[in-house]
This record gives structure tokens, sequence and C-alpha cells, in this order.
């Protein structure tokens, strides 16, 4: 992951994680620690559109982690210019 900073779509569901034992912050950390943000893709005027998401607004759904260097593939997606990510 390192390496190629690839970007991860994952259905999260809190619920889930704690029925295995696993809080929702060792999953999303993992990836933070690596210098991740997380975003939720939806509709936004028939537009397709990815918004930040905070950890605590976190509910079962579809999210997309990407790494910082490679906003720039999502600018079109993204809610606030890339260069504000950064």
């Amino acid at each position: 992951m390192r390496k190629h900073l690839p970007t991860v779509i994952c259905e999260i569901n809190p619920w889930f994680l704690e029925g295995f034992g696993v809080q929702l912050e060792e999953l999303t950390g993992f990836f933070f620690d690596q210098g991740y943000q997380l975003y939720f893709y939806r509709l936004d005027n028939g537009r397709g559109a990815l918004h930040p998401v905070k950890v605590a607004d976190v509910v079962e759904d579809n999210y997309v982690f990407i790494h910082p260097r490679r906003l720039d593939r999502f600018a079109s997606l993204l809610t606030t210019k890339v260069s504000d990510e950064l």
C-alpha cells in the first residue's frame, strides 16, 4: 500500500465490525496512519461528488479512502479543491 497508494472503496458497517470485536477506529486508523483521507460518494444535483467524512459521521454505507498524492485523479468529483485538501 505504501508503494502504490491505491484508492480503496470499502463498505463499512460499524455494527458488523463490533460483532467481530473490531472498532471502527481500528479500521479507519489503519488508513489514516498511512495518510489516507476518508470520503463519501453521493449525487449532488444529479452530479456525483466525493465529500470528506469524519469518523464520527460514519454509518453503514460505502466509503472511499484516498491518499492525498492521488487526489488529483478525483479532482472533478471532490467537493473542495484538491489544493484545499493538501
